[in-house]
């Protein structure tokens, strides 16, 4: 572009929609099955029908090949999503095959977009929920970050897929005490596969926890639990967000990363926010 010489005749396109609401997430930019580039995003918070929507759009042209609403939400009950991640597991061949996004309703949602026809990739049957996240009181727990994934470095037949929940938009959610937590879910992608609670989830906690002065700075340093995880009986891990029964508010509003490992992550780096009077 020519930032001298820039008019509305050279955008390349420009997309809208009723339940595009407030807050878009940032788009995951990625090769189809089909051939083609494309921009799929979340659809934001306060849409016109408050529902979590996810939307591919090509890139060469703005067109919308697929608007996939979730139908969860509701102007009582508002829900929105929240930015995307996509895999090319297990084919790797740097083609989306499944995407994983989460609501603010506490889903974490698998799209199945391994067929080459896009009219497909709305199919009701292609989504499903992959789990709920939920606190101790069965208290329904925010997605607003992307979440991140990585192949199992035990086990390449299924992913994990990690996130944090919390959210720190809302007028409430300042002073909102709700406990938050940390989640590493398995996902296998067979089409009855579900996490269906914290049951089949390992528990780690966090065990110490002092503020400690280094060079003149004062830190605070945790240790966390390191229980051996079980396959035939675990579907993933959570670590709740408090030590020795208090909760200060601490939430996650940012993507999961991985140290650099030289290969397959086998660790993954939670950044959290606590809120400050």
């Amino acid at each position: 572009t020519d930032p001298e010489n820039f008019s509305a005749n050279n955008v390349l396109w420009e997309f809208t929609d009723p339940d595009l609401g407030y807050g878009v997430s940032q788009p995951l930019i990625t090769r189809m099955n089909n051939g083609d580039w494309v921009a799929i995003f979340g659809n934001g918070y306060n849409s016109d029908n408050h529902r979590a929507v996810l939307f591919i759009v090509r890139l060469a042209d703005g067109k919308l090949l697929a608007k996939i609403d979730t139908g969860e939400g509701n102007a009582a009950n508002p829900n929105g999503m929240a930015a995307p991640i996509a895999t090319d597991w297990p084919t790797m061949n740097l083609t989306t095959n499944y995407v994983y996004a989460g609501d603010l309703q506490g889903n974490l949602w698998r799209f199945d977009l391994t067929d080459t026809n896009p009219n497909q990739w709305k199919n009701a049957n292609n989504r499903n929920i992959l789990f709920t996240a939920q606190d101790a009181n069965g208290k329904r727990q925010p997605i607003t970050a992307r979440p991140s994934l990585a192949v199992n470095p035990d086990d390449n037949d299924f992913v994990v897929v990690l996130f944090g929940t919390g959210s720190y938009f809302r007028s409430q959610d300042s002073s909102d005490s709700q406990t938050q937590t940390l989640y590493g879910i398995y996902d296998r992608p067979t089409t009855n596969w579900r996490v269906e609670g914290r049951d089949q989830l390992l528990e780690q906690t966090i065990d110490w926890q002092e503020e400690v002065r280094v060079n003149g700075n004062d830190w605070t340093v945790r240790e966390t639990s390191d229980k051996p995880i079980d396959l035939s009986r675990h579907r993933g891990w959570y670590m709740d967000l408090i030590y020795r029964g208090k909760n200060h508010g601490e939430r996650v509003i940012a993507e999961a990363t991985f140290p650099s490992s030289g290969g397959k992550p086998d660790r993954v780096r939670f950044t959290t926010l606590v809120p400050d009077d």
